[in-house]
């Protein structure tokens, strides 16, 4: 055996499951109610970063688990999952980022307050335009040294 195989693959496993939980609404309360579940999804993706399929079975938990209103609530305000959701939307994975930017618009769906809605949007749009956004530095940065040696 490989170290560490079986335990990645039992991670994999429970990943899996409570996605699968987390499509029916009972299930998915009792998921959110658990205590350290909600947070363990969300550790799971920020620890295991170099997994991809950890990674999107962890993100799909997440994302399943936010069509339910307390599931969402638990995950969006007491957790770090938006933040790792930001992270990921830059992931050298598509499959990742495209999972990442679909919680991410459930989150700005039903932010009641706004507090997230702003700041998910903005970022989005450096992800989806940074090749762009770093040409027009570049382009910036260039007349910027111009103008000082004309001076």
């Amino acid at each position: 055996l490989v170290p560490g195989f079986a335990e990645d693959d039992l991670v994999l496993e429970a990943l899996r499951f409570v996605g699968a939980l987390a499509s029916h609404p009972d299930c998915a309360l009792l998921v959110a109610h658990s205590g350290r579940l909600p947070a363990a999804l969300v550790d799971a993706i920020a620890d295991r970063q170099d997994d991809d399929e950890l990674v999107v079975a962890a993100v799909h938990a997440c994302y399943r688990l936010m069509f339910q209103a307390d599931a969402r609530s638990a995950l969006v305000e007491d957790t770090d999952l938006v933040s790792a959701l930001l992270s990921l939307l830059h992931d050298k994975c598509e499959a990742i980022r495209r999972l990442a930017s679909l919680a991410l618009d459930l989150v700005v769906e039903h932010d009641a307050t706004g507090h997230w809605a702003e700041q998910i949007k903005d970022h989005k749009f450096r992800a989806h335009n940074a090749e762009w956004l770093e040409a027009m530095e570049e382009e910036d940065v260039e007349q910027y040294e111009e103008a000082l040696a004309i001076n």
